[in-house]
């Protein structure tokens, strides 16, 4: 049995390699259920096996890519020795460092995803990110009111409100970056709203000012140049 589910992952994870390298080739809109049996070489009825529609395969790889994050995130958590403002501010890095090496599949993701045909896909997303974040807040939360580096009164609705004002912060944004390079002028906007978001995060949290790097200026300019690439492309 245990072998059969190996069997079963290792041929999933192998279409949808198949499937990201088409829908990037191809654009989502215009990759078919066709091109993917041809590419793979299978049979429709092996394929819906595997994936139920179209939009079931862009589903399955926006939940791999959040696979892979949520297992380094998990990582930090697990990581002794470290106070709560170093452990939030490791999950950011990573999560940025992770996001910039896929660059091109996040630009393809977010690009879809922002299509009107798909609004659906993306509130379902957001919904699944917010229950992602809202433990690890709560548990870094918790851990700087012990650790007196934050002054939370309500931990787990603080967590709450935290990932949902970030997920919130980032729908405005996202039309911004994939504008990008046509309205130049709207790097600067990226780099004043994350200003904007890691103060009002700090003064949630009651942490010093600061101390929490939601975005460093070195990565915001790594994900300003991914989408005015990605853009022109």
């Amino acid at each position: 049995m245990a072998r059969t589910l190996k069997n079963h992952d290792t041929r999933l994870n192998n279409l949808l390699d198949i499937v990201q390298t088409l829908f990037m080739e191809k654009g989502y809109e215009n990759a078919t259920i066709s091109d993917v049996l041809e590419r793979a070489g299978i049979a429709k009825g092996t394929l819906y096996h595997y994936f139920k529609s179209k939009e079931d395969m862009l589903d399955r790889l926006i939940d791999r890519l959040s696979k892979r994050i949520m297992e380094r995130m998990d990582a930090i958590m697990k990581q002794p020795g470290i106070n709560a403002i170093e452990r939030l501010n490791l999950l950011l890095r990573e999560n940025r460092s992770i996001k910039i090496g896929q660059g091109a599949l996040l630009a393809f993701i977010l690009k879809t995803l922002y299509s009107d045909s798909n609004i659906v896909l993306r509130h379902k997303l957001a919904r699944k990110t917010a229950e992602l974040q809202v433990p690890l807040f709560s548990e870094i939360i918790a851990q700087g009111n012990r650790e007196g580096l934050f002054h939370v009164g309500n931990v787990g609705e603080t967590a709450v409100l935290l990932a949902e004002m970030i997920i919130g912060f980032s729908e405005p944004l996202i039309p911004l970056f994939l504008d990008l390079p046509r309205k130049k002028e709207n790097a600067g906007i990226i780099r004043r709203s994350y200003g904007a978001m890691t103060e009002a995060v700090i003064r949630i949290l009651g942490a010093a000012p600061s101390s929490i790097v939601l975005v460093d200026d070195a990565d915001t300019s790594r994900f300003i140049d991914l989408f005015s690439r990605k853009a022109q492309e």
